[in-house]
């Protein structure tokens, strides 16, 4: 979890009272929150990848 604190800014050192892009689930447990941060994260992905290999595939079958 360390890692975590290495972009200044977005968490704090003191993980008790740490404000981070995951605000709304400041309260749900660790496990729970970190979970559904990572469902955010790979939906964003998947969502900002997916039209760009759309792309490059039908430039090619072109």
């Amino acid at each position: 979890m360390n890692r975590l604190n290495t972009r200044p800014g977005y968490y704090r050192v003191d993980t008790r009272r740490q404000i981070t892009i995951e605000g709304p689930f400041r309260r749900a447990p660790g496990p729970i929150r970190s979970a559904i941060f990572t469902v955010l994260t790979v939906l964003f992905c998947v969502l900002v990848l997916a039209p760009l290999i759309a792309l490059v595939v039908f430039q090619v079958a072109q």
